[in-house]
């Protein structure tokens, strides 16, 4: 059964449970909920110029007329369950590099527009690298929202100034540039900020937690990219996040909360205009700094994941996670905690090991730690977790973001290190691991003082970037990701053929080439020098990033001469050309056999083997010295008829003699000495019994 055979069967037999579960909900109300889509979709992105597929969506809420938005435009859809709908995407939506977005809509009553998803399009980058780029921000600058206000098609940013009690809206170029800010009034010490259409006209609103002023700031958008005032409303005890969903399931998006002061969350459900009602709340694990929100039993209910601290005041202890489902109507069962390694200040969700169930990663760490982690909780099903598995990341990691970062179809993890001042991409196997292939963009002076990070497609070329807030210098910061450069990665830089006799070519040594780099290689040609040395390769005129090729390499000697050689090859690294330096010796003489052994011989009995000298070349070659050399000299001895010359194309014979004189193994060497190649070293062994 295919994976999305698998993913389909689990939510279709879910859905039949849904009637039971949602009967009162649908008795009550006629309205369609607001969707909300599940990362990853299927597939998680696609090279450009591809052919057409079929996008395989997962989340909750969707309604039977629902219809996927390919960058705000609709797609043939076809619904399968309201936790499924597939739609069609043509090879002319992928045919150049860009990333799409992609959102479920349903009909009215209710209904409206889903969270949006990354779909990058471009070519699958094994080597990357991070360009810094900044823009001035307000006062205090902290958590980044990331959205397009302005419905150009290029993604805006917007973040709270948390000195300024303001929120600065950064309109973008397309080119990861952006407009200078426009500041908008907010409440008191601002903390957190999400999107999200909060009175269902089409365009992006914000909502701000406030953590000095214990209440949420609504700024309803225009759709120009400006915003109207903020309205505040009564949010919990000192808040330090916000996350949006449609909990009760009536068309309309509602806000929840954490309360680290009175550990709770705080439920506002939204009343379709912009306002929210009271807040309902829940009690949460010590000291809640984070929420998330996922339908973690797949009942149609979104659900809440809570980042518990546990840390008031440093050092503190371990963390946990707070999973609280919800009963569809903006209500909560009792928390169920889940350990952490650290102090959890960060939580996040996806399916990363693909089994239709929403996991959860949460950042674990302390500023006062010389290292932060980032656990892994898969989802066991019924809102449970199996205990976390913990990867290694940078000192003091405060946010974790997903996305397929690297365009290789897989969902990964980028985690903020604050006090590295870096950020770690892990990349994901599908099968909830992470590999030790990731990327630390370090070494920029990147984010001075980094508050928060959120992902998007800055520059439109199809990689996913990263932004985040400098609280230090108050500026907003943006990673561009980009394909490294190509590069060349060589097996081996050199190679030694040995001594070869002339007019024989030697067995072939073989060394392999890969494009380390992000980009296609260009190689303009590939060149061996003296003649004596043959080369032939694999290697197209462009190879792809991460692909390999092999060069072929044998000696060809013509004379008595060290000959040294290079290959040299030309492409578009910034190391070309490449050279493969080269060695051997050829030689006008040649042994037959190379080595003697005479086995077992009885001791005072004697054994002989013969060995051919050939000169090889027309000319007569000086045999200077053949003698036995080293130890075993009484035990071996020899007879020639090669000294002193040795005419052209002609052989001799040197007979060697073993006579042992005591029980053992014995070895020694025949020496040979000639004008026509170097000193040749004939191992002998044999063994007196």
């Amino acid at each position: 059964m295919t994976e999305n055979a698998r993913r389909s069967l689990l939510i279709r037999f879910t859905s039949l449970l849904l009637p039971l579960t949602m009967g009162l909900i649908a008795t009550a109300s006629a309205t369609n909920a607001v969707p909300w889509v599940q990362e990853p979709l299927t597939p998680t992105s696609a090279a450009a110029g591809g052919s057409a597929f079929t996008l395989y969506v997962f989340g909750v809420g969707f309604g039977k007329n629902a219809r996927l938005l390919w960058n705000g435009s609709k797609r043939t859809t076809t619904y399968i369950t309201s936790q499924e709908v597939i739609a069609s995407i043509s090879a002319a939506d992928i045919a150049k590099p860009g990333t799409a977005t992609i959102q479920v809509q349903n009909d009215t009553p209710g209904g409206g527009y889903s969270n949006v998803v990354n779909f990058p399009i471009g070519v699958s980058k094994t080597s990357l690298t991070g360009v810094i780029s900044a823009a001035s921000s307000g006062s205090g600058a902290g958590w980044p929202a990331v959205g397009d206000f302005n419905k150009d098609g290029k993604l805006d940013v917007a973040s709270v100034n948390m000195s300024a009690n303001t929120v600065s809206v950064f309109l973008g170029n397309g080119d990861a540039t952006f407009q200078p800010h426009v500041d908008y009034s907010v409440g008191t010490q601002p903390w957190y900020i999400v999107t999200g259409d909060f009175n269902d006209d089409g365009n992006l609103d914000l909502a701000v937690a406030n953590k000095g002023g214990n209440n949420v700031s609504i700024l309803l958008g225009n759709g120009d990219g400006t915003f109207r005032p903020a309205t505040n409303f009564a949010a919990g005890n000192s808040p330090t996040a916000v996350a949006t969903a449609d909990f009760n399931h009536d068309g309309k998006l509602d806000l929840v909360l954490p309360n680290p002061a009175d550990n709770t969350i705080s439920v506002l459900l939204g009343n379709g205009n912009g306002t929210f009602g009271v807040p309902l709340t829940a009690t949460t694990g010590a000291y809640p700094v984070h929420v998330a929100v996922a339908d973690f039993d797949l009942d149609g209910k979104m659900d809440v994941v809570v980042a518990d601290e546990n840390c008031a005041t440093p050092p503190c202890g371990m963390g946990s996670i707070s999973v609280l489902r919800g009963n569809g109507d903006g209500t909560f069962r009792a928390k169920h905690d889940f350990q952490s390694n650290l102090s959890t200040g960060f939580v996040a969700v996806a399916n990363f090991n693909r089994d239709g169930a929403p996991d959860v990663v949460a950042v674990n760490s302390e500023v006062f730690d010389t290292y932060g982690t980032v656990g892994y909780f898969r989802n066991m099903g019924a809102g449970t977790f199996a205990a976390p598995v913990e990867y290694t990341t940078g000192q003091a990691s405060t946010a974790v973001v997903v996305g397929d970062f690297n365009n290789d179809g897989k969902l990964d993890m980028a985690v903020l290190n604050s006090e590295g001042s870096n950020l770690t991409l892990e990349f994901g196997n599908n099968d909830g691991t992470f590999g030790n292939n990731g990327i630390t963009y370090s070494n920029f002076n990147f984010f001075g003082g980094p508050i928060g990070l959120a992902v998007g497609d800055f520059n439109n070329d199809g990689q996913l970037d990263f932004v985040s807030s400098d609280n230090n210098d108050n500026e907003l910061d943006i990673l561009t990701q980009q394909p490294a450069p190509a590069g060349v990665t060589l097996t081996a830089t050199s190679l030694n053929f040995g001594v070869q006799p002339v007019e024989q070519v030697s067995p072939t040594q073989k060394v392999t080439l890969t494009n380390s780099g992000g980009v296609a290689l260009s190689i303009s040609s590939i060149a061996v020098s003296p003649s004596q040395f043959l080369e032939s390769n694999t290697c197209p005129s462009s190879l792809a990033s991460g692909l390999n090729c092999t060069i072929s390499i044998a000696f060809d000697p013509t004379a008595f001469k060290n000959y040294q050689g290079t290959v040299t090859i030309n492409d578009n690294a910034s190391t070309s050309p490449q050279t493969i330096s080269l060695s051997g010796v050829g030689t006008l003489t040649q042994y037959s056999p190379a080595s003697l052994n005479f086995g077992t011989v009885a001791v005072g009995s004697s054994s002989s083997l013969p060995v051919t000298l050939t000169n090889l070349s027309v000319n007569t070659i000086n045999v200077s010295t053949v003698k036995i050399v080293g130890s075993g000299i009484e035990w071996f001895s020899q007879t020639n008829n090669c000294r002193p010359t040795l005419a052209g194309k002609s052989s001799c014979t040197i007979t060697v003699t073993f006579t042992p004189t005591s029980t053992g193994v014995q070895t020694g060497t025949l020496s040979v000495s000639t004008s026509g190649g170097p000193q040749t070293q004939i191992n002998l062994m044999g063994t007196g019994q």
